[in-house]
């Protein structure tokens, strides 16, 4: 405990240090001409009625229901430091909130940069990956030197009170006080480095009160490689690689070896204690004509550091990637090859094996015209692990997926126009006999639009048409049906205009059911510098069975209002 106390002192105190040789180096000049203390943001309100009709074959129900709010957003920046903050009222409810009431600075001089308050970093994707802290840090690059290290607090002591949680109805999930620190350091630039990390994350067991055994103190050593490189300008290539030790519970027994002894004040190892490598590494080629690179990922079965929020761990997986460009960038083919599996251990009952294929294929024959293609196969597969695998529960799947599309677009004088065509059809096919029949499913997916605007008089006006026919076990669905858009721009902008519209003819296993109507505008003026008025509506009749139990008709009216200073 006085330990951590003496860091929080550190702490503290270099802050101020840096704080005040900051402020003090403010350029006098700079310091006149900017206020020290700056106001902006926005403040709106708005009122909309909802009016809504279901009819039933009992009874029709009306509804009206008003709504209106206030909103605003101030913003006030002290030395170049922004406070933003919200606030809103409305007939619903009252809510404030100060979105960002963690604060922190990170002002650079020439090769150093200092971190102050609340900040993130990232060393490495294993080690140290952007997990916020209150504290300090600093990253020196003098030349090809590189440097960095950090100290703080990643998490507040938090305990479990069960009078308060009864009294006010919450749930009060207790946590340890977390602190951590780290260090990095490397040589070389930003395409061709190499850095060595570690770093430790540790739970204080005396900072939180009636502590149970729904949480445990953890602590947690990563060390790490990371290094990027290229060779002869075309070849470029990645390495990245942790080490993690975890101890899970620092509150049991260690284990009775006397030669981890002098290990104690690293890491206490006891049986929750687990160490687990992960690695990635991927090289690559770019050429004139021809791209190509390979990524291999391994993870260990139970790899996990206090430094990332979220990592998957378990698995193994390959990807290539090549790419082919011709007729001066013309036509490009593209695609991927990857398996991935996990049981890396050969701990479970079965082993996952995933394989992803991908590809695609873009064609310009003439100015404006653009084809393109594109395919996936994703298959999932298991094997037999510590045990022989039922065939009634055993997983394999592919999901295949195709389409194109067509555009074409031309930019005249006045009228830009664009046209488009799309396609896309999903499958995923079960190989499990016992289980197809529930799972096994055909989306298909097909539109056409059409798009043109006046550069002039700033108009456009769209048309489109979407046709999709779904299979699933439950039967057939199909829709279809067209769209209209429309956008206008008058006097010089101050006043813009637009409207959608979609209708939707529906039908489930070839029998008709109903359709529905959906439209919306929304007219905005800007009167007045920083003002902004803005009328709203939205139309919507709903008599599809599939899509609800009543015939649904709704009409929403609304005002808005806001101001920008």
């Amino acid at each position: 405990m006085k330990k951590i106390l003496f860091y929080k002192s550190l702490l503290i105190s270099l802050t101020i240090f840096i704080s005040n040789s900051l402020v003090a180096n403010i350029n006098s000049d700079t310091a006149k001409k900017e206020p020290i203390i700056k106001l902006n943001g926005s403040i709106s309100l708005g009122y909309w009625m909802s009016i809504s009709k279901k009819e039933s074959a009992d009874n029709t129900t009306y509804t009206q229901t008003p709504n209106w709010y206030i909103s605003g957003q101030p913003t006030i920046t002290v030395l170049n430091v922004d406070f933003p903050f919200s606030g809103t009222y409305s007939n619903q409810e009252f809510d404030y909130t100060q979105p960002f009431n963690q604060y922190g600075l990170s002002p650079t001089y020439k090769w150093a940069t200092f971190h102050i308050g609340y900040r993130n970093l990232k060393f490495s994707d294993f080690t140290m990956a952007g997990v916020t802290f209150l504290g300090g840090g600093v990253e020196l690059n003098p030349g090809k030197l590189r440097v960095g290290l950090f100290y703080g607090r990643f998490a507040k002591g938090i305990s479990e009170d069960s009078m308060v949680a009864a009294q006010q109805g919450i749930t009060i999930i207790p946590t340890y006080e977390r602190w951590g620190y780290g260090l990095k350091l490397g040589y070389g630039t930003v395409k061709n480095h190499i850095d060595f990390i570690a770093t430790k994350l540790y739970d204080d067991t005396s900072s939180i009160k009636n502590s149970n055994n729904k949480i445990t103190p953890s602590s947690n050593v990563t060390l790490g490689v990371s290094s990027k490189f290229s060779i002869f300008k075309r070849i470029h290539g990645t390495v990245d690689a942790g080490l993690s030790l975890i101890t899970k519970d620092i509150r049991l027994d260690t284990l009775p070896f006397p030669e981890l002894n002098q290990y104690k004040s690293i890491l206490p190892v006891n049986a929750s204690t687990m160490i687990n490598p992960a690695f990635k590494a991927g090289i690559g080629y770019s050429g004139k004509l021809f791209d190509i690179s390979v990524q291999s990922d391994y993870i260990g079965p139970n790899y996990e550091s206090l430094g990332i929020y979220f990592i998957q761990n378990d698995l193994f997986r390959t990807t290539i990637r090549p790419k082919l460009k011709l007729f001066k960038r013309k036509l490009n083919i593209s695609g991927s090859y990857g398996i991935q599996s996990d049981n890396v251990a050969d701990q479970k009952i079965a082993t996952t094996t995933r394989l992803i294929q991908s590809g695609n294929i873009s064609l310009s024959i003439i100015k404006g015209l653009i084809l393109q293609g594109n395919f996936s196969n994703y298959g999932t597969d298991q094997s037999s692990g510590k045990i022989q695998l039922n065939d009634s529960i055993r997983v394999s799947q592919v999901n295949q997926c195709f389409g194109g599309s067509i555009m074409y677009s031309k930019m005249g004088e006045k009228i830009f126009t664009n046209i488009s065509a799309t396609y896309n059809q999903q499958s995923l096919n079960d190989l499990n006999v016992v289980t197809a029949k529930y799972t096994e499913s055909d989306i298909k997916t097909t539109s056409l639009m059409i798009g043109m605007s006046h550069s002039p008089s700033k108009l456009s006006l769209g048309l489109g048409l979407l046709y999709n026919d779904i299979n699933v076990s439950t039967g057939n669905s199909i829709g279809f049906g067209p769209s209209l858009s429309f956008s206008a721009s008058l006097f010089k902008g101050k006043v813009s205009f637009n409207s959608n519209a979609s209708y939707q003819n529906r039908m489930v296993n070839s029998i008709s059911d109903g359709n529905i109507l959906t439209v919306s505008s929304n007219l905005t003026v800007n009167a007045w510098d920083n003002h902004r008025i803005g009328l709203r509506s939205q139309y919507s009749k709903n008599n599809s069975s599939s899509q609800s139990i009543f015939l649904l008709t709704q009409n929403r009216i609304g005002f808005t209002y806001g101001y920008s200073f």
